[in-house]
């Protein structure tokens, strides 16, 4: 988003929502040492999804989290697909 020249203000509360939308909500301050896997990888979905690209390459997107999660990471991805179509 820096190369994208959007503002600081508008980075910040792209990169929340994106959190949020992943139930990283609230969480934006904490280190990655201080998440668990699965909270890493869903940091990393967030940060993929921010730029809304065209194409996303995950190699098992899913693979350290629960079943529940797993299904709302996946519907995420579904509605992102829907958007760009």
């Amino acid at each position: 988003m820096i190369y994208g020249r959007t503002s600081t203000h508008k980075r910040k509360e792209i990169a929340r929502k994106a959190l949020s939308e992943v139930g990283l909500g609230g969480r934006e301050h904490h280190h990655p040492s201080q998440l668990s896997g699965g909270e890493q990888q869903r940091v990393a979905i967030a940060r993929a999804l921010v730029n809304q690209p065209s194409i996303i390459l995950a190699d098992e997107p899913t693979g350290n989290l629960d079943s529940k999660t797993s299904i709302e990471i996946m519907a995420i991805f579904s509605v992102s697909i829907v958007i760009l179509e």
